[in-house]
């Protein structure tokens, strides 16, 4: 007889301690049956019946306990909703040298379109009596919450308001009722 290799006593080294390894671990067993064994541990398969269906509808076979069905996981929504910070519903100007009605009532912060001065010269009448003349320093009063009926009021006088003809005291009768 020939000596073995040692690559041959190599294999045969790693078959068997893997061999052990899956008898140690039972995982040799799994699926086979002994005749001396009563308990089996896998159960026999019936070659001749039918494969199992895919259809979760269908009904369990006959003499099968049905198996409750895996309960159904939704997926829910974050309840939170994010809501948008209030804008603002007004709030005060100080003039400064320079300004107009004109270019206040423009600026993004206070009404962000020109044509909206006249409603910066109605809500402070107290203070401004020439919507021509207005003073740094001055605190004008601005709100944010007009209807669209104000607003568009205002954008036709707005229109309608003759050129500017300089002056330094406040007209005793102004172009248009404002």
């Amino acid at each position: 007889m020939k000596p073995l290799s040692v690559m041959q006593t190599s294999v045969g080294f790693l078959l068997s301690t893997v061999l052990a390894a899956l008898l140690f671990t039972g995982c040799a067993q799994r699926g086979m049956t002994n005749p001396d064994d009563t308990q089996s541990a896998a159960p026999a398969m019936d070659l001749n019946a039918p494969p199992p269906s895919n259809d979760l509808s269908a009904p369990p076979p006959p003499g099968n306990p049905a198996a409750p069905p895996p309960p159904v996981i939704q997926a829910t929504a974050p309840t939170e909703q994010i809501t948008p910070e209030p804008e603002p519903q007004g709030g005060n100007y100080l003039v400064q040298q320079g300004d107009s009605l004109w270019t206040i009532s423009a600026q993004p912060s206070v009404m962000g379109d020109p044509f909206r001065w006249p409603l910066l010269f109605i809500a402070n009448r107290s203070q401004i009596k020439d919507p021509d003349l207005i003073y740094p320093h001055q605190e004008i009063a601005y709100a944010k919450n007009y209807s669209q009926m104000q607003i568009d009021e205002a954008v036709e006088k707005a229109k309608e308001t003759p050129p500017y003809v300089p002056h330094s005291k406040p007209r005793e009768e102004l172009p248009l009722k404002y």
